[in-house]
């Protein structure tokens, strides 16, 4: 029964094992992805949400098809937010499934 329970762990969906380190800079999302199995093309998808609250409100959805060098890479995908707390789904999907996901959240403070 814990051989299944290990199976079906590692077998999920919503493991990421390629995405190693995400930020936020110079209205820039920075995605460093270290996989060297992945096609030389990945979709890249981003939904942001506000932070108001205890609630969440979708602000913007991006979908971005980008090309990876094997191994260790970062994606830079440009987008400008304003200050606040935000909410962030990534995903990052091949043309017949999602590889990997995360969901992050961070607050953008005035200089």
């Amino acid at each position: 029964m814990i051989g299944v329970c290990i199976a079906c762990l590692l077998s999920a969906g919503c493991m990421t094992t390629g995405i190693d380190e995400i930020s936020y800079e110079e209205h820039a999302f920075h995605i460093t992805i270290d996989e060297s199995m992945l096609p030389e093309e990945v979709i890249v998808q981003i939904i942001i949400f506000s932070m108001q609250g205890f609630h969440q409100v979708e602000e913007d959805l991006i979908i971005q098809t980008m090309s990876i060098q094997p191994g260790t890479d970062t994606l830079t995908i440009p987008h400008t937010l304003e200050e606040g707390t935000y909410k962030f789904h990534l995903f990052v999907f091949t043309e017949e499934k999602r590889i990997a996901g995360r969901i992050f959240q961070l607050t953008l403070e005035g200089e």
